[in-house]
């Protein structure tokens, strides 16, 4: 068993799939993807942390691409978020754990048309809510999986993103 004391720092790396939603042009032409987070905790006490989230997420186009000349038809959306996050652990003192977190970031989304051309959409702030788990196989790393929901309102549109991720944490200091 391992100690979970405060003022402990954590790395994690996850692979993760997204799908986006709502009114935005984000979630008019584009739905689905790819995407990798590198993830930070600091332990403030054994049942809560403040978590730093670096996320990458692609997702593809909705509509098939067309060779139409003139025309861009392999675009997609890569969106680079930053965010806070609040990080409450249930039944920590056991191997496998719950945790429950929410917070605030900042989105930066670009229609990727080609290597050399890009617009960004509906850049501005979000908040993200979410639940886990974490399962220690050794005493210093842990897996760690999360189902995430993102929402933000730029320029009057709406889009809502859902996330599941797997990854590790490693607690180096500990």
């Amino acid at each position: 068993m391992r100690r979970l004391r405060p003022n402990t720092l954590s790395l994690g790396l996850q692979g993760q799939f997204g799908v986006a939603r709502g009114t935005s042009r984000i979630a008019d032409g584009f739905d689905q993807g790819p995407g990798y987070a590198l993830r930070f905790r600091y332990m403030l006490s054994r049942a809560a942390a403040l978590g730093f989230s670096f996320e990458h997420q692609r997702f593809g186009s909705i509509q098939p691409p067309l060779n139409v000349p003139g025309d861009f038809a392999d675009s997609h959306v890569v969106v680079t978020t930053v965010s806070a996050e609040a990080v409450f652990y249930r039944h920590r003192e056991r191997d496998l754990h719950p945790y429950f977190l929410f917070g605030f970031g900042y989105a930066n989304p670009d229609v990727v048309y080609t290597p050399e051309i890009s617009a960004r959409v509906n850049e501005g702030a979000f908040l993200t809510a979410g639940i886990g788990f974490e399962r220690f196989i050794r005493p210093r790393v842990s897996i760690d999986g999360s189902v995430r929901a993102y929402g933000e309102i730029a320029n009057s549109e709406f889009t809502s993103i859902g996330e599941v991720s797997l990854g590790i944490h490693l607690y180096p200091g500990d």
